[in-house]
């Protein structure tokens, strides 16, 4: 099966993890007709969210994220 933009959102669904998306994909799905360049997730618990998709075999170099709560 080729991976596709969606199946860190099914892995985080089927573990209950809160997310809601952000920037280009929140326009368009409100009916912009904006092209999506970026695709951001919004994760209430990052932490929860990381350990998850690595138990399912994400690499941390796959993909990115900004958790506020760890800056000084």
């Amino acid at each position: 099966m080729t991976p596709t933009a969606w199946d860190p959102c099914e892995i985080l669904n089927a573990h209950s993890i809160l997310y809601t998306h952000w920037y280009e994909w929140a326009l368009r799905y409100h009916g912009s007709s904006t092209v999506c360049f970026h695709r951001y997730l919004l994760i209430k618990t990052p932490h929860d969210a990381e350990t998850c998709l690595r138990a399912v075999g994400w690499s941390p170099f796959a993909h990115q994220y900004y958790d506020p709560s760890s800056v000084d």
